[in-house]
């Protein structure tokens, strides 16, 4: 179909593309309520251009165009001015998806920009973050090595399979938020559910894959020289900078979807600074009138806040045509909508985009004025959840179990840093 010289005034949604690899599982099915095909699914990749599973339109006028056809068309006009350098690529920035890991992911790295740009034409590094949803009791991950592993040994291990007495573990739980910066070595454990953001690549070197079946089993490759090159053996530190953030004896669980900042006062702050590697502690950016902000991850790439809504309380917020935001909605049930339209009074003003847990959004850098109103609390309980490009459209989708106990709407946002 032909698309429009401008974007639309209103959010995108998307069909989302699943992957099947091996460490899946069925949980978005569980948790969410989605219908999946047969077998294990392991990522859901929900707003994507990149080159191996764009994601298409599942709604109104643009339904079945993909992202990337709509980056070619618009460029800046929908990923924003600061994408610049992505529209000279022709690659749009970030990527966003579900992960389900029923079993342990591979230890791996992902390489920078620096190291892509002579090894991959086409990709870029990729930098990430993870937003855990569900997480079993006990579950893990891991970041980067122990601290006093030093480079010689682990390049030993590493060659001889023997690399898991080395591996730094994090305990990890709902709400926890993770920065991976390309270059730190990682592993999701099992028993987790989480929502990554990351640059738009798919290069990933395995250092360890925890006994599974070589190539010459029919199974997956090792990229040892490569992982162990793209993580910088000689700095270990950093790699799981700070202490993780687990909970005290006796503490109270969590809401799923919500951890609460550091406890006690906090002053707001208008700018997020650099983020370093491991488990965050949040930031709290404002809060008013059933609103909290906090800021999650901030990094050269991508800035991911956490938008705590009451019942019936909105975020209003104007993209001007800097950047793009996602939103993700992880918990409870949102309208996106915009308020005062760049071409308010050429055609009608769209309706509101209803977001209900889990599932992103893509606004484009050129919408407007917006508002995200959370649901009230007499509102209606979702029936279903959105239907995979992948599975079958005939099955149906029970509740989603991530039905909260808490009334609050939990969302990420996500934009490009000045």
């Amino acid at each position: 179909m032909p698309i429009p010289p401008e974007p639309p005034p209103a959010p995108l949604t998307f069909a989302p593309r699943l992957k099947d690899y091996v460490w899946g599982g069925r949980n978005f099915e569980r948790l969410f309520g989605r219908a999946l095909p047969p077998g294990v699914v392991a990522e859901s990749w929900e707003v994507s251009a990149h080159r191996s599973a764009p994601t298409l339109v599942d709604e109104g006028p643009l339904a079945g165009v993909s992202l990337a056809e709509l980056f070619a068309c618009w460029g800046t006009r929908l990923a924003g001015r600061r994408a610049s350098p992505a529209v000279e690529r022709g690659a749009f920035p970030l990527l966003f998806k579900l992960l389900d890991a029923n079993q342990a992911l591979s230890v791996q790295v992902h390489p920078d920009d620096a190291h892509v740009a002579a090894r991959h034409p086409g990709e870029t590094g990729k930098t990430e973050m993870w937003y855990v949803l569900h997480a079993e009791p006990g579950a893990q991950i891991v970041l980067g090595f122990v601290p006093d592993a030093d480079p010689s040994t682990l390049r030993r291990a590493a060659a001889e399979g023997r690399i898991e007495p080395y591996l730094n573990r994090a305990p990890v739980r709902p709400g926890d938020a993770v920065f991976v910066p390309a270059g730190t070595v990682h592993a999701i454990l099992p028993g987790i559910v989480l929502a990554e953001v990351q640059q738009s690549s798919d290069v990933t070197y395995r250092l360890y894959d925890w006994g599974r079946p070589g190539p010459e089993a029919g199974g997956r490759k090792l990229h040892l020289k490569q992982a162990l090159a793209a993580a910088g053996l000689g700095h270990t530190e950093g790699r799981a900078a700070g202490s993780p953030q687990s909970p005290s004896p006796g503490a109270q669980e969590p809401v799923p979807g919500v951890q609460e900042s550091a406890p006690g006062p906090q002053k707001p702050v208008p700018h997020p600074q650099e983020s370093v590697p491991g488990v965050q502690t949040p930031v709290l950016v404002e809060e008013a009138d059933g609103v909290r902000r906090e800021t999650l991850v901030a990094c050269g790439k991508f800035v991911v806040e956490r938008v705590v809504l009451d019942p019936g309380a909105a975020f209003e917020g104007t993209l001007d045509g800097e950047t793009f935001e996602a939103w993700g909605v992880v918990s409870g049930s949102a309208t996106v909508a915009p308020t005062t339209p760049r071409n308010r009074g050429a055609s009608p003003t769209p309706p509101p985009c209803r977001l209900d847990a889990v599932r992103f959004a893509l606004l484009p850098a050129t919408m407007g004025d917006f508002r995200v109103a959370a649901a009230p609390t007499d509102a209606p309980t979702p029936a279903s959840a959105p239907t995979s490009a992948d599975a079958p459209t005939s099955a149906d989708a029970p509740v989603t179990a991530l039905a909260a106990a808490d009334a609050r709407t939990v969302a990420l946002r996500t934009y490009l840093p000045p």
